[in-house]
């Protein structure tokens, strides 16, 4: 009897003691949502036939095009959807999920409000040419998601009202928002400043488990995407990282202190190109989420070029890229007479783009503007160790690990 009793209380030892081992090395998360909009983007947003780097913001992007989507017309919602969501099929995309209201509430989540993320929109009208409609206005500037203001007169009226805001935001300066700028985009002289709006998204990290500055070194090579070797500085650490490795890429998960954010790395292995899987990032990123959110952490020996980058990404390319040369506004945006709402079009979209990453962390940030005119009008688990080597062009993403929302999309590719 007694000899029975210490065998069961030995096995529960054992059982707790595992459970212990195991939550050391299981991911705690539940798996992130089946498909949020910026995930739906990532394959539109980055050029498979580029073959240097790029880097675009998902989550500005998504919070214009939202806007846009919320005072267009059902056929210009569907021209919008069509251009930007590649395949809804594979998303199973309900009208709810793609509403603005929606994603207010989702981007005023308590989980985003750290002070590793901030975002500011701003959405300005010229009176002089339109009255918003109300209930659009009401929309947009739910729980403070836009500040709203508005100007009478043209683009110099509309850049001095913006300058009012620069104390309160100065970056608002660093991209000298003036009325030559506030015109771009104006092809005809007879054409009205209707409105602008303005998306900035800054994130600053430090990594859960730091590079170690005396292990980077620029001993080493990385083979560019023509097959060309060119010498490249890397930073080195061995740490504890979701990893999952599959038929043709990598993935590697590593993880921002305070856990809510987190660099995504896919990097395709040796003779597959970074350009073949870009078509296909959104479904690669949902299927390593999904293998990676209850497997082990393995020890990866990780090695990743320090990087800084900056880019201007013209939205209208991408759109035109997916067969949409003409945004539209709605005519459920304003008040006047819906006979020249055709006439009304985003002219200008644009985003700069900034990131960097070294031994300690990374930071980004992205500033999108967007003006509208107007003619004539008033693998499975992986435990163990692993080797993750960044020495070919990849992909990479800072995310919202627990919405599954991609602030940032890259790729790395250096020319020799």
């Amino acid at each position: 009897m007694l000899r029975s009793k210490i065998k069961l209380w030995g096995m529960c030892l054992l059982i707790m003691g595992y459970g212990f081992f195991a939550s050391l090395f299981l991911q705690s998360e539940p798996t992130p949502p089946e498909s949020p909009i910026t995930l739906k983007l990532a394959p539109v947003c980055l050029n498979p036939s580029v073959t240097t780097d790029q880097l675009v913001s998902p989550y500005n992007l998504t919070t214009a095009y939202l806007t846009l989507r919320e005072g267009a017309s059902q056929s210009d919602q569907k021209q919008l959807d069509d251009a930007l969501l590649q395949d809804s099929k594979m998303y199973n995309t309900t009208e709810a999920k793609m509403s603005l209201a929606h994603w207010i509430a989702s981007s005023q989540n308590p989980q985003w409000n750290t002070d590793q993320f901030f975002q500011k929109n701003y959405f300005f009208v010229n009176t002089k040419a339109t009255t918003l409609n109300p209930a659009f206005k009401k929309k947009i500037t739910e729980k403070n998601f836009y500040t709203y203001d508005e100007c009478s007169g043209d683009a110099s009226d509309m850049a001095s009202l913006i300058r009012k805001y620069e104390k309160e935001s100065p970056w608002l300066r660093e991209y000298m928002l003036d009325n030559r700028q506030l015109n771009r985009g104006r092809t005809h002289k007879d054409e009205i400043l209707f409105y602008v709006m303005l998306n900035y998204l800054k994130f600053q990290g430090e990594w859960e488990y730091e590079f170690e500055k005396a292990n980077t070194d620029d001993e080493d090579t990385f083979t560019c995407a023509n097959g060309t070797s060119i010498p490249m500085t890397y930073m080195h650490k061995y740490a504890a990282e979701t990893y999952v490795r599959g038929k043709q890429t990598e993935y590697l998960r590593m993880n921002f202190k305070k856990g809510i954010y987190a660099m995504e790395i896919i990097l395709p292995n040796e003779g597959i190109s970074l350009q073949s899987i870009l078509p296909n990032a959104g479904s690669l990123l949902t299927k390593y989420r999904e293998e990676a959110a209850y497997s082990w952490l393995s020890n990866v020996d990780v090695l990743l070029p320090p990087y800084e980058h900056q880019s201007q990404v013209d939205i209208h390319e991408i759109l035109a890229r997916r067969g949409l040369k003409n945004i539209r506004s709605g005519t459920d945006m304003y008040c006047y007479n819906p006979a020249t709402a055709d006439q009304v079009y985003t002219a200008y979209m644009q985003q700069s783009n900034k990131i960097r990453w070294d031994e300690k962390g990374a930071e980004a940030v992205s500033f999108q503007a967007t003006h509208s005119f107007s003619i004539g009008c008033s693998a499975g688990m992986n435990p163990g160790e692993a080797e993750f080597h960044a020495t070919r062009p990849f992909l990479y993403t800072i995310t919202n690990r627990i919405t599954g929302e991609i602030l940032f999309l890259g790729t790395f590719s250096p020319s020799p």
